[in-house]
């Protein structure tokens, strides 16, 4: 099974606007963000095959060994799978059918195949295309790939409920608010937030406006 592990780390976020406009352009300003190898991408793989045969797991898998369970069921398990140091245990019934997943080891985790790359370039490039259309003050929710992290390089966890603010295209980055904006009253800067899109899995507008804000 073949994987790529790419790494980023908040000290290189903006390395690529500090090149000549023509190298800016032509490629790394538009690379997506890939997330570091973890257990929730593994098991968010092995999802896939739930209710699929047996036959169907990958053909790079080693050879397993299988313990016979009562009313016909198996349990199959794959040694040193996806990684040296993890064994995965699949559950079937007496056709082959996987029922459910398990695992054991400390280096149960999976890095994104070149297919799973292209996924979140197409979907970089999707956001990269519909934000530039959001009204200012929209309210939105924005989904985050893990390992994401804001421009004061702090962990994002969960999603986040916000207003839409402004998007670069210069470098990349959309910038929100966790209040709306007053009107007539002047909007500290320090309150925006701004976060780089690729690391945006998902953005969906909310139809509830949030919280009343006194004029």
């Amino acid at each position: 099974m073949q994987v790529i592990t790419r790494y980023e780390t908040p000290m290189n976020r903006r390395a690529c606007t500090f090149l000549i406009p023509i190298l800016y352009f032509a490629g790394c300003a538009t690379a997506p963000y890939v997330p570091p190898a973890s257990t929730a991408h593994y098991e968010q793989v092995l999802s896939l095959y739930k209710g699929k045969n047996v036959a169907e797991v990958p053909a790079a898998w080693p050879a397993p060994y299988t313990v016979p369970m009562a009313e016909g069921n198996k349990m199959i398990t794959w040694a040193n799978t996806p990684q040296w140091g993890c064994s995965t245990i699949g559950l079937t019934d007496s056709s082959g059918t996987i029922l459910s997943w398990q695992w054991k080891g400390d280096h149960c985790m999976m890095a994104y195949t070149d297919a799973e790359i292209q996924n979140l370039q197409a979907r970089f490039d999707a956001l990269r295309t519909r934000v530039p259309g959001l009204k200012r003050g929209t309210y939105i929710r924005l989904t985050f790939y893990d390992g994401a992290v804001d421009s004061r390089s702090h962990a994002v966890r969960g999603d986040v409920d916000c207003y839409f603010i402004a998007y670069s295209k210069v470098y990349g980055e959309i910038s929100v608010r966790n209040t709306p904006e007053r009107k007539h009253t002047f909007n500290l800067s320090k309150d925006i937030i701004t976060y780089e899109l690729r690391y945006v899995s998902d953005l969906q507008i909310l139809k509830d406006e949030g919280p009343a804000v006194s004029p």
